[in-house]
Formats: C-alpha cells, structure tokens, sequence
C-alpha cells in the first residue's frame, strides 16, 4: 500500500471502527451465498397474500458504501410486490455526502424515501420519526450496515400474517469487520438472544428442550429478547404496546426494554431459520460521548425500574453508586404496563427464560476474600484482585444451585493448576464444580473462622489405545501456608 492508501485505511477505521478501505472497494451489488437449508429453500410463499412492508434504516455518519449496499441488498433482493419504500432517516450527521449527493443518488428510485433529522436525535428517537412515515402494514428495522440475502423477507412477513402479536427476526449471519467477508453459520448452530444481570444483551445457544421442540426448519424460534438492529412488527400492533420509550436517549436498553415488555403485554419475540440478514458488528462505537456509559445507564435504569419489579435490585446491588441517578419521569410507562395488563417480571423468568442463572436463588452470596496469591492482572479472563471494599458491586459472588461460583455469564474455573480463570459457565460441572464447607483459614485478619470452597478437580484421563475413558474426582484442601499455587478464597 502507498502512504496515501495507508492513510485512507487508517482514516476509514477511525471514522467506522470497519475497514471502509476494503468496503469502498466492494460492488454495492455483490453476489453473497444463499445459506438457507434445502427445506427453506423449497417453500413456495403467495406473494400476494403477504404483507408489504415499510423498511426503516437509521443513519449517522455511515460511509457511502455499507449504506449503500444496505439499500441495494433489500432493493436486489425483495419482492417488489412487498416492498412500500425503503425510509432513510439521517440522523443530523456531519458528512456533506450524506445529504445532496445522497438525494441525488436515490433521486429516480421513487422506493426510497430520505428524511433528515434538524438535530441529533439518536437512534430511538430517529426509529420513532422514521415511523411516523410507514403506511405499509409491517415496519422492518434495519442497521445501516447490513446485507439482505436472497429469500430474506418472505419468512418474515408470512410469520407476521399469522401472528400479528410477534415480534420477528431474522437469522443475524456476520459481516467480518476487517475483511466484509459474509460468514454464515449452521443451522444446526442456532443461538438466541438473552441478557446478563449487568442488563447487557448477549447470546447463548438454543437449550436443549427447545430445540428438541423444534421440528423443522420452517419453524419459529422462541426468543427471551432480541438483539434490536434487526427485527420486523406489525405497524397497528407496534403503536399498541407502546413503540419506543421516549424517555429514552440515542441508543442502549431499548432492546431490552421493547424484549420485555413484548413477553410480559401479551406478545412473542421468534426468530425465523430462513430469514438470514448479514451485520457488521463493531467493536466499539465510533460516535465517541455521544454513546458513554452515562446515557446507556439511564436508559438501563428507566427500563428496570419499569419491567423488572423486584428483580431490578439484583442490578442495584452490582450497581449502588446508580440507584440515585435522574432517570426522568416513568409515569407514562408504568401506566402503559397496567393498561396492557402485563405479567410480572417473575413470570418472564419463569415461562420465556427459565434457564437463566438468578443470583437471588443462589445457594450462597458474597465476597471471595482471604486471597494469598498475587495474579497477573494484564491477563484475560484471569481474576483481578483487589483488597475487599463490602459495598457490593463487581465483588459480589454467587454460589449457584449446581456449584458454581458465578457472576452473570462467567464462572471460576480451575482448570488451569496455577491460576484461576473467569470464563463463560458452561453447566458440565468438572472445573467449574465447587463445594461449600465451614473451615478455618487459619490466622486472617479478623481472626474469625471463614467458610472456606474446596474446588472439587474432576481429572479425566483419555485412553488412546483402548478407547476408554475414566474419571476420578479428587477433593482436595489447599493449605495456603504449605503452597503458593491458589489463593485462600471464602465467602462472607
């Protein structure tokens, strides 16, 4: 590369947090695989029994060539039939080409409609204006960085025929950031979303005892929540649990938030397995303050103290500094959940995310303290440690019911001999399995008797020859006076 190219690259990262280098260079029109199965494939949809649909795509200073490709994926790919306009809505960005030459370009494609926003708005309230423009019966919400690949939208208005009360999404396949390659994954790989007790939405794979519910590949995927840069609702039902919270600012929490409320008013989040939309997903944020913690939290406590009921102090808890942060007035919300009679939060748990670690029926809470080895803190996944503070926080553990020493997502893990790590919990017990047991730890500071985890080290020897395996499941008791391999640890 020249100094010039090289520049163009560095300036394309910074601006996008994505190679736009490498985008530029790319056909606004490229052919991408059709990772459908066979049986997705063969469905015949009537076309003229379908729905139409308004497509909504949020924008702030997104590069000419991911926006582009956006609309010409949906244009390429969609039945005109069920196409009423694709709705651009430029969230006040500061980019010259974003506007005039963006008009000219969509001039003669009477399905594309440009709204620019008078000021900076952010994207919930931009979803909200774009929204006032549908007439259509079906409102889709897309990311301005996405690729629609063939057979896209057909499962997802058929579904939405049948059930006006969901709330669907397609299979979300990813756009490699660095490189734009278009990576699909499995069917057989299904993963749905969900959220942590830090009110972060994550993914996890499909549980057991729904997949085995799952008998085809035209069949819905139930849901607890859904990413929120991609999904599709019917306009009148859309208005009637109540759009987006209002209260909310620029971006963060509404996934959650609109997750929630659908479930708990009546309604259901699924997936479809032969929708499949590409992402490129970001590392970071590339809109700097504009997206800091602060905002986010806001919008993350107006959601809880609205859906969550009692629940909302398992966040609290973790979080005390933000139980006296303005979060504007609730009112309109709190009354919308009672004139939509919703269910408790208790009863989401209970039917939509049963398998869901809840840290208020674990077996034991509290500090992991008494800690007589130093670790290196520039590890990943590797605990740091810090002297115990006893104002909750990030030093609250849980013992759960099947021994895991957690917090949200990740467990301790003893796997490795001289150090342990903090990694995702994968429920198989053996590293990850403890016990609990009231023990000395000898001459602490407090001098007092302190309830003390022997990790139970499940050792698993792999016979080659024979194809045998055996397990032997060793329980030992550290004495941190006799070696300096793991940290005295109890719970307070």
């Amino acid at each position: 590369m020249s100094a010039d190219q090289k520049k163009e690259w560095r300036d394309g990262y910074a601006k996008n947090e994505f190679n736009q280098y490498v985008s530029d260079k790319i056909s606004f029109h490229r052919s991408l695989i059709d990772a459908r199965n066979e049986e997705c494939k063969r469905k015949v949809y009537d076309l003229d029994k379908l729905p139409k649909a308004d497509i909504v795509i949020i924008f702030y200073n997104e590069a000419w060539s991911t926006l582009l490709r956006t609309v010409h994926s949906i244009l390429d790919r969609t039945p005109p039939v069920l196409l009423n306009q694709i709705i651009l809505v430029n969230d006040f960005s500061k980019y010259n080409y974003l506007y005039e030459p963006l008009r000219r370009y969509f001039k003669k494609m009477k399905k594309v409609l440009i709204v620019n926003s008078k000021k900076r708005i952010g994207l919930i309230k931009a979803r909200l204006l774009g929204t006032k423009h549908c007439t259509a019966d079906v409102i889709i919400f897309l990311d301005s960085h996405c690729e629609c690949t063939k057979g896209w939208i057909e499962p997802l208005l058929y579904h939405l025929s049948k059930n006006k009360k969901a709330v669907v999404a397609p299979e979300i396949d990813v756009i490699d950031l660095n490189n734009f390659e278009y990576q699909y994954h499995q069917v057989d790989d299904i993963q749905v979303g969900g959220f942590t007790w830090n009110l972060e939405f994550d993914w996890h794979y499909l549980p057991a005892n729904q997949k085995r519910e799952v008998k085809s590949s035209l069949d819905m995927i139930r849901t607890p929540t859904i990413a929120g840069g991609l999904f599709a609702v019917n306009r009148e039902y859309f208005r009637h649990i109540g759009l987006y919270d209002q209260g909310m600012d620029i971006w963060g929490g509404e996934n959650l938030e609109i997750s929630f409320r659908v479930w708990m008013c009546g309604g259901s989040l699924e997936q479809s397995q032969c929708s499949r939309v590409g992402h490129v997903f970001r590392e970071n944020s590339p809109y700097g303050s504009e997206t800091a913690g602060s905002v986010v939290t806001r919008n993350l406590l107006r959601m809880a103290m609205v859906w969550m009921d009692e629940y909302k102090e398992i966040y609290l808890e973790a979080h005390p500094s933000e139980r006296s942060m303005d979060i504007g007035n609730i009112t309109d919300r709190l009354e919308l959940r009672k004139r939509l009679k919703c269910k408790s939060f208790k009863w989401y748990l209970t039917n939509v995310y049963p398998e869901l670690f809840v840290p208020t029926e674990a077996l034991k809470r509290g500090y992991v303290s008494d800690v007589c080895k130093k670790r290196n803190k520039n590890k990943k996944n590797f605990l740091k440690i810090w002297p115990c503070h006893y104002h909750g926080g990030n030093q609250i553990f849980y013992l759960s019911k099947t021994g895991e020493i957690r917090r949200n997502v990740k467990c301790l893990d003893s796997s490795n001999t001289e150090e342990l790590l903090f990694i995702k919990c994968h429920s198989m017990r053996g590293n990850q399995f403890w016990e609990y047991k009231n023990v000395s730890c000898g001459d602490s500071a407090a001098g007092d008797v302190c309830r003390r985890l022997i990790v139970v080290m499940m050792l698993t020897m792999m016979m080659m020859m024979t194809m045998m395996m055996m397990m032997t499941t060793i329980m030992m008791m550290i004495d941190p006076y006799l070696f300096d391999i793991l940290p005295c640890q109890s719970i307070v």
